[in-house]
């Protein structure tokens, strides 16, 4: 009887062991250190935010310094807002995607990844010498994230490798004019940093999107410049009258290409088969248009 036990719990053990390798082993080939994209842009969202684009191909890291009581721009209707209350504003409004869908049209394209702090807070002004600092503190790598454990360390061990010329600092310029308050002049900067964000994943699969709106057209707009900064040629925007429910990327694949695999998973949207015209893949917005207007 004993014996039974002991080969019953045997056999448990090995089964738990088996399901964890398994779940280690497709984390790890899912991992930044198996899919190691040609670019990859994180924000780094809290008392000193800034964002990092990392170029693997070339080893450089350009970061853009966020001051917390700067003004930016906010998609979905919500005109202009302070850096340090974005967080809130996205907790108010129940939309997890805010931050992330304000700082890629901030900088004309994908931001990937994220850290964003688990306690919600107003961050009224940033330090200075905080926002001069190279790399990001090592508690923000603790902070709530997308990115999974082994993502984190890889990342981590990747800006600690790294020396102080490898970094690149990008000045998000002020709009001039204003006279109280700081606002981020982000046509300026857009501008001035064309292609400085792009992916060339996506240029060397060089495929062309076609944008169908319904209400919005600023919403399909804006969305044009984010997927246009991140390598992807826009050939068209086009206006129809029925507006559907989730947003759909469309494509005449057998097996869908990378870009239109990272365009649903970005814009969280459906992947659909089916035939393209003037493109070669269809982006209808549907009820993304909401998120993404003036």
């Amino acid at each position: 009887m004993k014996r039974r036990r002991k080969d019953k719990t045997k056999v448990l053990l090995i089964a738990l062991l088996s399901v964890f390798l398994i779940i280690v082993i497709r984390s790890f080939s899912l991992s930044l250190f198996v899919k190691r994209p040609s670019t990859l842009n994180v924000l780094f969202y809290g008392d000193n935010t800034k964002l990092y684009s990392l170029n693997f191909v070339s080893g450089e890291i350009y970061y853009v310094p966020f001051p917390s009581d700067a003004e930016l721009f906010v998609p979905g209707g919500y005109n202009l807002y302070k850096v340090g209350a974005l967080q809130k504003l996205a907790e108010l409004e129940n939309d997890n995607n805010l931050i992330t869908r304000t700082f890629s049209y901030a900088i004309g394209s994908f931001v990937n990844y994220y850290f964003v702090p688990y306690k919600t807070k107003i961050i009224y002004s940033s330090d200075k010498k905080g926002l001069e600092k190279i790399k990001p503190d090592f508690s923000y790598f603790l902070f709530h994230s997308n990115l999974s454990f082994i993502d984190r360390v890889y990342l981590f061990l990747y800006f600690l490798k790294k020396d102080r010329f490898s970094f690149k600092k990008v000045e998000y310029p002020l709009i001039n004019n204003i006279v109280e308050g700081k606002v981020l002049d982000t046509k300026k900067f857009l501008r001035d940093n064309r292609g400085l964000f792009y992916f060339l994943s996506y240029r060397n699969e060089k495929r062309s999107v076609q944008l169908i709106y319904t209400k919005h057209y600023s919403s399909a707009l804006n969305i044009a410049k984010v997927i246009e900064g991140s390598g992807v040629r826009v050939l068209d925007i086009s206006k129809r009258s029925r507006e559907g429910e989730r947003c759909e990327i469309v494509e005449d694949k057998k097996r869908y290409s990378l870009t239109a695999e990272n365009l649903a998973k970005f814009f969280d949207c459906s992947l659909v088969r089916g035939r393209t015209h003037i493109s070669d893949i269809i982006f209808v917005l549907n009820k993304l248009e909401n998120y993404w207007k003036n």
